[in-house]
């Protein structure tokens, strides 16, 4: 049978589980493993993309024990990852806008061509088009000064890294 490793507590002694984050007896936290480096990592990613504040981040990995130079970089390399993430995501909002705005233009030549009797298209498809010529670029307006807002500002307007309101 194969133990898992121990490692002392660095004030009272006691033989711990190398996975343990403080001793049970003195509440020491553990010295950091690299395992737990990579923990601390994809921890600070997460909560940095879902609009976790730096600084709330930072005390919380502190009193775990986190190393102050090995926190920062996490912070740092999630910053980054965040904003790229919200740039990508505010042109891929330009990109949509812009195909909005075409189909919005092709909806006003089909009305022009029917209109001017080059064509002729009847009851439904004519309210649905018409709706279309409408509705498409005012949606691509929104959808452009979201992009806009995400590409200067790369995330810092939003609150978390998804299109869904919690606000409920």
């Amino acid at each position: 049978m194969t133990h898992a490793p121990l490692i002392k507590c660095a004030k009272c002694g006691q033989q711990l589980p190398a996975h343990a984050t403080a001793c049970p007896s003195c509440r020491t936290p553990t010295p950091f493993t690299p395992e737990r480096l990579r923990e601390m990592g994809v921890d600070v990613n997460a909560r940095m993309m879902w609009g976790d504040s730096r600084g709330e981040i930072r005390e919380a990995w502190l009193k775990k024990g986190a190393p102050a130079e090995a926190l920062d970089q996490a912070l740092s390399a999630a910053s980054r990852e965040r904003r790229e993430h919200f740039r990508t995501r505010g042109k891929l909002d330009l990109l949509m806008a812009l195909g909005l705005w075409v189909v919005g233009g092709i909806g006003f030549w089909i009305i022009q061509a029917v209109e001017s009797g080059q064509f002729s298209i009847r009851g439904r498809s004519y309210v649905i088009v018409s709706i279309g010529m409408l509705a498409a670029p005012l949606a691509g307006i929104l959808l452009g000064i979201r992009g806009l807002r995400r590409l200067s500002v790369g995330g810092d307007a939003e609150e978390a890294a998804t299109n869904i309101d919690y606000s409920d």
